[in-house]
């Protein structure tokens, strides 16, 4: 079923949309959410409640493009989730009372905010790549291995290494900018 069915479905009330929007994209939502907050059941809270957006949403607000759509929805729920989770941890912590030499122990500032974000973006990025894509760039990234290796490893030339990771970048990059995020 197309995503233009599915949300004509949905706008009518017809629960079966609704259905079929779970069968569809549930799996890629809850990996979203569960990248960003690393728990199952937070993460099938969030798809739950973009599912409900959708619901609520559709005939005022109609996605060209349902899965970016989703993704987005989902993920923003999630870091919201996310900041509230810690914001209760620290008011817990800062209800204990003062802790002496709190400036000493105090970790360097981190925008974890930001850095879940991207983390999350290079995950879906990731995902929507082909297998071959996929382990082109976490053996350069994550593997940190020299185009060399990865070309004897994935059995291309050097050249296809170099021209397949330069428009990976080029498109991560975009998504970045989609995103207002500065690399």
């Amino acid at each position: 079923m197309t995503d233009g069915e599915i949300l004509k479905m949905i706008s009518a009330r017809d629960e079966s949309g609704l259905a079929e929007l779970e069968r569809k994209y549930s799996g890629y939502c809850r990996t979203v959410a569960f990248n960003v907050l690393g728990d199952r059941d937070e993460a099938e809270e969030c798809v739950n409640d973009a599912f409900l957006r959708i619901w609520n949403a559709t005939g005022r607000e109609t996605p060209e493009k349902l899965k970016p759509y989703l993704g987005k929805t989902v993920r923003n729920i999630a870091l919201n989730r996310y900041r509230d989770n810690n914001n209760s941890r620290h008011r817990v912590l800062s209800a204990a009372g003062p802790l002496e030499d709190a400036d000493r122990l105090a970790a360097p500032e981190v925008n974890y905010d930001r850095a879940i974000t991207v983390a999350a973006l290079i995950n879906e990025f990731l995902h929507s790549q082909p297998e071959k894509k996929q382990k082109l760039f976490v053996a350069k990234y994550y593997y940190e291995m020299t185009d060399e290796e990865i070309a004897s490893l994935l059995g291309i030339p050097r050249g296809s290494v170099k021209s397949g990771i330069s428009r990976m970048k080029k498109e991560l990059r975009s998504r970045f900018e989609e995103e207002g995020i500065s690399v």
